[in-house]
């Protein structure tokens, strides 16, 4: 599970992925949630490497589920996320408890 944070603004310079916020806010997309939830982390070691699924938690109720495809090295030794976003009809999606849609 990605971590419960709230919105941080960052200057387009200074982020890897170009993205001017991370964190969960009230009115993000799904598509804009995916993009400041899914990286830059500090993820050591071959295992998050199998990690097919995370989710997205923004206060304290999930908010969004996704299929990792890949995990991308970018720039100060940290690691993104790369995928697509899970809708009703997958059984991960499915699964989860319900979220506001």
């Amino acid at each position: 599970m990605l971590a419960d944070y709230g919105a941080r603004p960052l200057g387009l310079n200074s982020d890897p992925l170009q993205r001017s916020q991370i964190g969960w806010s009230n009115g993000l997309s799904y598509q804009r949630l995916y993009e400041v939830a899914r990286g830059v982390r500090v993820m050591h070691g071959s295992r998050v490497e199998r990690e097919r699924f995370a989710v997205v938690n923004g206060g304290r109720i999930i908010r969004l589920a996704m299929e990792i495809d890949r995990v991308v090295d970018v720039p100060g030794g940290r690691r993104s996320f790369e995928g697509c976003i899970l809708g009703p009809g997958h059984p991960v999606h499915d699964h989860l408890p319900a979220w506001p849609r």
